[in-house]
């Protein structure tokens, strides 16, 4: 889950190597788009393709895969990280 200052996202990662899931909520409500996570921009800063550092306090930039077309996505301001392994609910982990 990212929660922003403005929406919540949930982000289920199907291939970590290539950072591809499916990203719903926010600007998307409901519907469910494949996409890729692209990286992080931190405010006043510049992109930057590493996302191992999504943290709060950045933005996170997505490229949206819809009907054979690309869209990018940038969240608002990340405020907090939730991390659920698998289907196990009761696993949550919240990321600073």
């Amino acid at each position: 889950m990212i929660e922003t200052r403005n929406s919540t996202y949930s982000f289920s990662i199907v291939d970590p190597k290539s950072r591809t899931g499916v990203l719903s909520g926010g600007a998307l409500s409901d519907q469910a788009e494949d996409a890729t996570l692209i990286g992080i921009r931190v405010e006043g800063g510049e992109a930057d393709n590493d996302t191992s550092r999504l943290t709060t306090d950045s933005r996170a930039l997505f490229y949206l895969h819809v009907g054979g077309c690309f869209r990018s996505l940038t969240t608002s301001v990340i405020t907090s990280l939730i991390h659920i392994r698998g289907a196990d609910s009761e696993r949550r982990i919240t990321l600073f």
